[in-house]
C-alpha cells in the first residue's frame, strides 16, 4: 500500500511548480497490479479528469486501490481524491477514505488560501482541526 500512496503523492506534487500545461493528459488512467508472494491480489488505478465542483471547473486526481474478492487475508478498498484549482494548481479539497482489514479512516481536508487555513474533518470520529497553511501548501 505504501507504493500506492507514494504514487499518488508523486502524481499530486509533480505539477505543483508548473505555470503552464500539465505534465499528463487529462483523462489519463494508469492501472497497476499489486502482487503478494507472486500472486496478483489487487489493483490500483490513478485517474485525472476535469469536473465541476462548487460551481467551477477543477482538476480531479483520484487513486483507487482494491484487493480482488478472493484475497480475504487483508481486504483493501482505498480511495484518495485531490481536487485542484486549474488556474493556481493549488488544492481545494483532499479526501481519504480507507478500508483496510478492520481499519477504517475517512478524512476530508478543505483548503482556504484566502485565510491561509486548512480545515480537517475525520468523518468517522467527528474530529475536526484547523491548520495554518502557506501560500503554496499542497495536500
Amino acid at each position: 500500500m505504501k507504493r500506492t500512496i507514494l504514487l499518488f503523492g508523486v502524481l499530486a506534487l509533480s505539477f505543483g511548480a508548473l505555470a503552464a500545461p500539465l505534465p499528463f493528459p487529462i483523462g489519463e488512467e494508469l492501472t497497476y497490479s499489486i502482487s503478494w508472494n507472486g500472486i496478483r491480489v489487487a489493483t490500483a488505478t490513478a485517474t485525472t479528469s476535469i469536473e465541476m465542483f462548487e460551481g467551477r471547473e477543477v482538476l480531479a486526481l483520484r487513486l483507487r486501490t482494491e484487493t480482488y474478492s478472493f484475497f480475504k487475508i487483508w481486504p483493501v478498498k482505498d480511495f484518495h481524491e485531490s481536487l485542484v484549482d486549474l488556474e493556481t494548481l493549488l488544492p481545494i479539497e483532499y479526501t481519504k477514505n480507507l478500508k483496510e482489514g478492520h481499519y477504517r479512516c475517512h478524512e476530508i481536508t478543505k483548503f482556504d488560501f484566502e485565510k491561509k487555513e486548512a480545515h480537517y474533518a475525520h468523518q468517522l470520529k467527528e474530529k475536526k482541526k484547523t491548520y495554518a497553511i502557506d501560500a503554496d501548501t499542497r495536500d
